[in-house]
């Protein structure tokens, strides 16, 4: 039903434009003195015209309802968790599934809070970590954890950074749509990898994703959700104080480091994200407390 409207509204505004501009020409054409057949042959020619637009429109009405309706198809099937990819990973990283979930409820919140459409940043969240799939371990979300010795930095490095391009990798394999693949492309900007470069010991050891930082403000609330929502779960004590004190160094971090240079957030825009990802956070937590309780 929302693919016809959508069409019928399309027709309708095609329809009102020309007739109005028939009009006009009408009205201009008549108005200049000694122009009667120039403005009959102008009026002529212009319906003529119009009338051939709507046939068209008309012939191909189905054909461009089927691909709204496919399209529209395709999103639902996405936002779907039983995708294929989705079940696999809550399958052999379940950490990192459930962190997925958290993320797509702290950014499509967010982006609302500031306008935005929620359809695609929601399946960006669900597929962003599905390059995880490679080597779930070595995230600390899966339960495994690094307890790594200098030696292993370097391979453990090439292996974090990986998941963010053989995520894309994944993504394409699967048919996923180009927005998804930018926000797995995104998510992670061309941020440092604080944990590998403190340990390091000013050894050669490459601890930064590749880029592109977020081009997008879609991508940029979900690049915050990302880093905030993993922040937020290593804390040992999830207080409200504590939750809004990880917030703020993580937005700080990111503004600071640049990240959000290329994303089009003003400053307002940014400060509402802030406040939403506190009350989801808070409510999150919140719900957590009373069921352990």
């Amino acid at each position: 039903m929302k693919e016809r409207k959508l069409l019928r509204n399309i027709f309708l505004t095609v329809f009102v434009v020309l007739t109005l501009t028939n009009i006009v020409f009408l009205y201009v054409a008549f108005s200049i003195e000694h122009t009667t057949w120039l403005g009959l042959f102008l009026a002529i020619t212009f319906a003529l015209l119009e009338t051939t637009i709507i046939v068209i429109l008309n012939t191909y009405y189905n054909d461009l309802l089927k691909i709204v309706g496919k399209n529209t198809v395709r999103t639902i099937r996405l936002e779907n968790l039983n995708h294929p990819l989705l079940l696999k990973l809550s399958n052999i990283a379940p950490g990192t599934y459930n962190h997925s979930l958290n993320v797509a409820q702290l950014s499509t919140k967010a982006a609302k809070s500031i306008g935005l459409d929620e359809g695609f940043i929601r399946i960006g969240a669900y597929f962003h970590d599905i390059g995880k799939l490679r080597n779930p371990k070595i995230f600390n979300e899966n339960g495994i954890g690094r307890d790594l010795k200098t030696d292993d930095l370097k391979k453990t490095s090439r292996q974090i950074i990986d998941h963010v391009t053989y995520g894309q990798k994944l993504a394409r394999e699967y048919n996923l749509p180009d927005e998804a693949i930018e926000y797995i492309s995104q998510h992670h900007g061309s941020s440092e990898i604080y944990s590998l470069k403190n340990k390091s010991n000013g050894k050669n050891i490459i601890a930064q994703y590749p880029g592109p930082k977020p081009l997008t403000r879609q991508a940029a609330i979900l690049m915050l959700a990302d880093s905030v929502e993993a922040r937020v779960k290593g804390l040992k004590v999830t207080s409200d104080e504590n939750i809004t004190r990880a917030i703020e160094s993580e937005f700080t971090n990111k503004l600071k480091d640049g990240q959000l240079e290329y994303s089009g957030l003003s400053v307002f825009e940014i400060k509402k994200i802030k406040e939403s990802f506190q009350g989801t956070m808070n409510a999150i937590y919140h719900r957590r407390k009373i069921k352990n309780g």
